[in-house]
């Protein structure tokens, strides 16, 4: 970039390539500015991505890339949280049914299937959650009652 050569009287520096000055940088200020806005932007879509809870990341990434969205995708961790708060309002809707059944009479895990209209495991899993929190329990003839 500089030479430079060592005398015994003053110094004298020779500059090898031409000086940045307005006149030299001025034609480069557009396009630095806009690569300067560009990252930023990209920086900001990466921060909104992250942020943003309410849009399927699927849907996300391909508005950011210019295609069309498609149905939401199920598997990211949007779809996921709303499936888990959509079955855990389900699940509430279901204890409740049990607990309600079971204010008229006793009822069996048969009769209880009848009428809460789901499936076996699902029943089971929470006639098992309300044994656990004692809101009802199992009679000697294998029937649930309310404690």
């Amino acid at each position: 970039i500089i030479s430079l050569q060592m005398a015994n009287t003053d110094s004298e520096i020779t500059f090898l390539k031409p000086r940045e000055d307005d006149i030299t940088i001025n034609p480069f200020i557009k396009i630095i500015k806009h690569q300067h806005q560009l990252k930023h932007d990209q920086i900001e879509a990466v921060l909104g991505y992250t942020l943003n809870d309410n849009t399927c990341k699927s849907i996300q990434l391909l508005n950011y890339f210019g295609e069309p969205a498609k149905d939401k995708c199920g598997i990211c961790s949007v779809c996921t949280q709303r499936a888990q708060k959509s079955n855990s309002a389900e699940n509430n809707m279901i204890s409740e049914k049990i607990v309600e059944a079971l204010q008229h009479k006793d009822l069996s895990s048969r009769q209880l299937l009848n009428i809460i209209k789901c499936s076996e495991a699902i029943l089971l899993q929470h006639i098992t959650e309300l044994t656990e929190i004692n809101k009802i329990k199992i009679t000697k003839v294998n029937t649930y009652t309310l404690i």
